[in-house]
């Protein structure tokens, strides 16, 4: 069974104590929060945090509530530590690209989580859960496009 949402983030990747700091960052220096309309106003970071939780929420009770023998999770936003690049570790906006769900992925542990928005290709496992992107990033990002696999495919076992 597929459970698929944005996901968004909560700026809370390294813990409450600087989630303003990071909050205030991304908005001045992200184009999200200058291009994304929101209504009838510009996206904020409070609406991203916002989401993010609505979204957690349903992410989980979808996955736990799910019978299905095999689950995949499919996010836009990154959902573990993990998924930071080696190129973008100890990067201050990580708590924007990257949310804090490392719990809920042991919690619910889906057999396969597909994510994106790190622009950066990964495949590794992480407890129960095989965590994939096959980012080919923006135009002009050749280390990213190098390792992007525009033939990828993925498999999800039978059931046990």
């Amino acid at each position: 069974a597929f459970h698929g949402c944005t996901l968004w983030s909560d700026f809370l990747l390294n813990g409450s104590v600087g989630q303003a700091a990071v909050s205030q960052m991304a908005h001045a220096r992200l184009p999200d929060f200058r291009l994304i309309r929101f209504g009838e106003r510009t996206y904020r970071v409070e609406d991203c945090m916002s989401l993010h939780q609505q979204e957690r929420d349903w992410l989980a009770e979808s996955l736990q509530g799910c019978r299905a023998p095999r689950k995949v999770a499919l996010t836009h936003f990154a959902p573990v530590r993990a998924c930071i690049s080696p190129r973008y570790e100890g990067d201050v906006l990580n708590p924007y690209f990257v949310a804090n769900c490392d719990d809920l992925a042991r919690r619910c542990a889906p057999d396969l989580w597909v994510y994106g928005h790190t622009h950066a290709p990964a495949d590794f496992r992480q407890g129960a859960t095989r965590f994939v992107n096959n980012a080919r990033g923006y135009p002009g990002e050749s280390a990213t496009a190098a390792a992007f696999d525009p033939g990828k495919t993925l498999e999800i076992g039978e059931s046990p």
